[in-house]
C-alpha cells in the first residue's frame, strides 16, 4: 500500500510539473511585453541600411566623378602622343600617367585611396579617313585611360559591405592618325632663275 501511495505521489508530481511547463509556455507565448524589441532591431537594420545606401553610395558617386575628371585629363594629355606615334609608345603612357589620379601624379588626391591607372591605345573607325576602317594591325588613333579605386564604406560596413569598387574611363583622339606629307623640294639653279620678271 505504501509503495502504491508513493507511485501515486510521483505521478502527481509529474503531472504538476507538466502543467507548470505548459503554463510557463502559454505565458511566454501569450505575453506581449518585449515584442517591440525584435521589431526595433529589424527596423534599425533597415534604417542603417537605407542611410548607408544614401551616404556610402553617394560618396562613391562623388569619387567616380573625381576619377572621371582624372581619366579625362590623362586621356587628353596623351592624345597628342598617340597622334604622333600611332602606337602605344612610352611617351603616351608617361603623358597619361603624369595627369592621372594615381599617387604622385598631377591629379592625385589622397582622399581617393590607391588609384590604379591603365593606359591603352585603340583604333576607332570613326576617326579613320573616309573609306578606311580599323583592321588587324591598324595604327592606333586614340588613347583609352581607365582609373579604378576601392572606396571604404561608413554605414554599409554594419551590413558586411566593407568597400565599393569605383572605376571611370575616358577615350581621346586628336582627329585621327597623323598622315605623312609627301613633299618634294626642287631647287632650280639655272640662269633663268636669276632673271627678273618684267611683269
Amino acid at each position: 500500500m505504501n509503495g502504491a501511495y508513493r507511485c501515486f505521489r510521483g505521478i502527481g508530481k509529474v503531472k504538476r510539473m507538466k502543467s507548470r511547463i505548459v503554463l510557463f509556455a502559454q505565458r511566454i507565448i501569450g505575453d506581449r511585453r518585449g515584442q517591440v524589441l525584435p521589431w526595433l532591431v529589424m527596423g534599425m537594420t533597415f534604417i542603417v541600411g537605407a542611410a548607408g545606401m544614401s551616404i556610402d553610395i553617394g560618396h562613391a558617386y562623388v569619387v567616380h566623378a573625381q576619377l572621371q575628371n582624372d581619366a579625362n585629363a590623362a586621356a587628353l594629355a596623351a592624345a597628342g602622343e598617340v597622334y604622333i606615334s600611332q602606337s602605344a609608345s612610352v611617351n603616351t603612357t608617361s603623358q597619361a600617367d603624369a595627369y592621372s589620379g594615381s599617387s604622385g601624379d598631377r591629379n592625385a588626391n589622397p582622399s581617393l585611396g590607391t588609384v590604379i591607372t591603365t593606359v591603352s591605345t585603340v583604333c576607332l573607325n570613326s576617326m579613320e579617313p573616309a573609306g578606311a576602317t580599323c583592321g588587324t594591325g591598324s595604327p592606333a588613333n586614340a588613347v583609352k585611360v581607365k582609373e579604378a579605386t576601392t572606396v571604404p564604406t561608413f554605414l554599409l560596413g554594419v551590413l558586411g559591405i566593407k568597400s565599393v569598387p569605383v572605376a571611370a574611363s575616358a577615350t581621346a583622339s586628336m582627329g585621327g592618325i597623323s598622315q605623312p606629307w609627301n613633299i618634294a623640294i626642287i631647287e632650280d639653279a639655272t640662269g633663268s632663275m636669276a632673271t627678273v620678271d618684267s611683269n
